[in-house]
Formats: structure tokens, sequence, C-alpha cells
């Protein structure tokens, strides 16, 4: 009886997946224990900011089988000010200006479950400007910055 409950238990540890929300406005992603804890050490927060009634949140997460470690995918979130609520609609892109001052073609960030998502590359020396542009569903165009330094 006990060796019946407890390959029922492993199996359940198994078969169930571990929901991770992260931060508020993120739905919850199906990964395995060991694969959750490997990329939430590894995740990177670039910040929180606010401007015109919306705050942003801001993460990079490394892609897996990046060779050179220069890839991430940048995950970001709209908030309203006033309600807290998810602002998941509207128009999305990032421009990154690496340490050396070249400017990137932008790239534009696809919503996915709330989150607006895209992979970008991020030079491992010195310090990179990560210029986020938002026309969210009440119109207004809104610029936000983040620095990243994987030095620091």
């Amino acid at each position: 009886m006990p060796q019946l409950l407890f390959s029922a238990m492993l199996l359940l540890l198994i078969v169930t997946p571990v929901f991770s929300t992260g931060q508020p406005g993120k739905v919850a992603q199906l990964q395995s224990p060991s694969t959750q804890q490997f990329y939430a050490e590894r995740n990177i927060d670039l910040g929180r900011d606010s401007y015109r009634g919306v705050q942003i949140a801001a993460q990079l997460s490394p892609v897996p089988g990046s060779s050179r470690g220069e890839d991430y995918l940048l995950s970001v979130s709209f908030f309203s000010v006033k309600s807290g609520k998810p602002l998941e609609e509207g128009e999305v892109a990032v421009k990154v200006t690496s340490p050396d001052g070249r400017t990137a073609a932008p790239l534009r960030l696809n919503p996915v479950d709330g989150v607006f998502r895209t992979k970008i590359r991020l030079s491992r020396k010195g310090e990179s400007l990560v210029k986020i542009g938002s026309k969210l569903a009440d119109e207004k165009k809104r610029i936000f910055r983040f620095f990243y330094n994987p030095t620091l």
C-alpha cells in the first residue's frame, strides 16, 4: 500500500504542471519545476516606469540555445495607473541602441495573452538602451526607456 501511494504521488508530481504568474497581468505558463527554476533565476527585471496614465513592466529572459548569450526574449506588460488593470491591446515596438551608439531597426512586439513579446539581441559588453514605443487602445503615443548592462 505505501508503495502504491508513493507511486501515485510521484506520478502526480510528474504530470501536474507548475503555474507561474510572475507579475500581475501575466498569465500562467506551463513548465516543469526544474525548467521554471532555471529560467526564473536568469530573468532580468528591467524595471517599471509610468507615463501619461500607463505603467509598464519590462523583463528579459535568455533565449535557450543562444550561442553567444546575447539573445533575449523581451516581455512587456502595461497597466492602467488609475485602476491597476492590464492594458492588452495596441501597437508596441522596440529599438535597441548598442554601447557603440548603433541603433537597430525597430522590432514589433507581439501580444501573447496580454503580454507583448519579441526576441532582441543585446551586447554583452557595455550598456544598451532599450527604447519601447507604444500606441495602446487610447491612441496616445508613449515612449519608455530602460538600460541594460550585463557587467553590473
